[in-house]
């Protein structure tokens, strides 16, 4: 993905913006009647209220005050910021991976921080611009290893170490999720802000991590360190900052929320492929959702 390449969210955007309220419901009736069919009611109860809110029917209920998804809910997870990754088998292998690779990919990534190339602006796109006024574009940037639930064959040959621990990790990454390795550049804070979906989780490696950077997620202040994962749920309120002279450097992945069962997985993906990411509509406050109901 170069500077010219819309991110995944303003694409997103732009296939909601073309779906009409009737459209977004007729294409999530006709998805779970296949899924119920396929998977059973039992089975698949979590997903039908999952939809039920998305398309406004039902009004989410939040575990906590400061969650607010601003895209899609998921009922029944945990309402928690932090996550221990060793909690759970799934998030523990993922981040022992990553965390046994950290110098390959540490050296990788020192190699790349010279190139111009293909790094871009994270900020891109009306709704970003919004999200995270007043920053400008090159206060935060991206190098793309993963999109929209794809391995980015052009960039592969300049970190092959991390694209194979990826692949090693795929089975748990989400299946239109990201990868990409975060810069923050000195002196910058990300105002406190929500994130779409509880259906995953988000997972930080640290890997240039200057002196006076912390993450905030929910109540809880955090620093992050070098070889080391963080995890958390960013539908939570979250803020992050550098307050140092030097960037900071992440790697940071979507994973599917270790508390989702595999035939629910297998629905969300199913509804992502067939109607797209906006099989529901901004709007953490339900005011968008509720325009479906109608």
């Amino acid at each position: 993905m170069n500077q010219h390449t819309p991110s995944k969210k303003a694409l997103d955007v732009q296939r909601q913006q073309r779906l009409t309220a009737a459209e977004v419901r007729e294409g999530v009736q006709k998805a779970l009647e296949e899924l119920l069919a396929r998977h059973g009611e039992q089975a698949m109860a979590r997903v039908v209220e999952c939809c039920e809110i998305a398309v406004g029917l039902k009004e989410p209920t939040y575990g906590h005050p400061l969650q607010r998804p601003s895209f899609i809910f998921f009922p029944g997870l945990p309402s928690k910021a932090w996550y221990a990754p060793a909690s759970y088998e799934k998030t523990g292998r993922l981040t022992r991976a990553l965390e046994e690779a950290f110098p390959s990919i540490r050296h990788e990534l020192k190699a790349l921080q010279g190139r111009s190339e293909p790094w871009a602006p994270y900020i891109d796109g009306e709704y970003a611009l919004a999200k995270f006024h007043p920053l400008q574009q090159d206060a935060w940037a991206s190098f793309t290893l993963r999109h929209d639930g794809q391995m980015i064959e052009a960039t592969r040959e300049f970190c092959p170490a991390t694209y194979a621990v990826l692949e090693e990790i795929e089975p748990y990454l989400t299946s239109t999720g990201e990868a990409f390795f975060s810069t923050l550049r000195p002196g910058v804070s990300l105002p406190p802000h929500h994130d779409d979906s509880n259906l995953k989780l988000t997972v930080h490696l640290g890997l240039d991590i200057p002196p006076d950077c912390g993450i905030k997620v929910g109540i809880e202040t955090r620093t992050w360190q070098e070889g080391q994962c963080l995890m958390f749920d960013d539908t939570f309120l979250h803020e992050a900052w550098n307050h140092s002279d030097r960037t900071r450097t992440c790697l940071l992945l979507d994973v599917w929320h270790p508390e989702l069962t595999p035939q629910e997985i297998d629905a969300i993906t199913f509804l992502s492929r067939l109607i797209g990411d906006g099989w529901g509509l901004p709007g953490a406050d339900g005011t968008a959702r509720a325009t479906l109901a109608t």
